[in-house]
């Protein structure tokens, strides 16, 4: 059956999980395999015998996709209930083609990390797959003195980064050792966002349409500073947390205890598990 890509199809039957086709991008369909074995290992009762689909893209497709029992998705969008089972972003488990070999493990380093930041400023770098990407960076030039913003160029062949003499990689580790961190949209939704609210770094977050299941349980100047999509209000935002210590204190706990109680390994599967519909009930998302 046609269906878009980034996908893995799946059976199980006697506990087993067979995969019966997937999509091959990075590591992406292996790291949903294994999610998808630990969520059926939790609840078993619930696959026998059915049939899955998980879509692991950027951003949600357009439609169910067909005939399939159990539907999940990586992603939602922000306005609107969900046509799909939620399912992790596939890079959580690992992301090595952008340095991050064991991502649970990046998790918790981050979290246990504790030490005072070594720059004043926002720190942001990546690849030019979003405008607000670029309208970031240009920021960067008139403001330097508050914000770090580079884009940079990844060696899809290699892993590696290729490195221009004007462009530098930073680790997601090294990302604690800023003041602040924002995060700005992709192709769809971005992938860094659990580590970078681990850090203990107030992170500034620009809006977008595409998010994954979790983002919508966060609150905005509780968890992470709201930022427009055409970043008018983040030299205010900047100058806001500069000028109160205790906001900015509350806003980083409160970022790393969300992580603690919703993105750690065991209970991110565990939600997903909960949201599994019973074999006599429609697999539709509950709201």
């Amino acid at each position: 059956m046609p269906h878009d890509p980034f996908v893995l199809i799946f059976r199980v039957d006697d506990g087993e999980l067979e995969v019966l086709e997937m999509d091959t991008f990075e590591n992406r369909s292996e790291n949903a395999i294994r999610i998808m074995r630990e969520v059926v290992s939790l609840v078993p009762e619930k696959f026998e015998g059915r049939t899955g689909y998980v879509n692991f893209f950027d951003y949600p497709p357009a439609f169910p996709a067909g005939d399939y029992d159990l539907q999940f998705c990586s992603t939602r969008w922000q306005e609107g209930p969900s046509r799909f089972l939620p399912f992790p972003s596939s890079n959580s488990p690992g992301w090595p083609h952008v340095g991050i070999p064991d991502g649970y493990a990046l998790t918790e380093d981050l979290l246990s990390w504790q030490s005072l930041p070594c720059d004043g400023r926002i720190l942001w770098i990546g690849a030019n797959t979003h405008p607000s990407r670029v309208r970031l960076a240009e920021l960067a030039a008139r403001h330097p003195q508050a914000i770090d913003a580079e884009l940079m160029e990844w060696n899809r062949n290699t892993g590696n980064v290729r490195m221009p003499s004007k462009t530098r990689y930073v680790s997601m580790w090294d990302h604690r050792h800023a003041k602040y961190l924002i995060d700005c949209p992709g192709t769809g939704y971005s992938g860094r966002l659990r580590w970078l609210l681990a850090t203990g770094r107030p992170v500034f977050i620009v809006d977008r349409a595409a998010i994954e299941h979790w983002h919508a349980r966060m609150i905005p100047w509780v968890h992470f500073i709201p930022i427009r999509p055409d970043l008018s209000d983040l030299m205010w935002a900047y100058k806001r947390l500069e000028s109160d210590p205790a906001l900015y204190g509350m806003i980083s706990e409160n970022a790393r205890q969300f992580v603690r109680n919703h993105l750690l390994h065991g209970r991110e599967v565990a939600h997903i598990a909960s949201q599994m519909p019973e074999p006599t009930q429609c697999a539709l998302p509950r709201s």
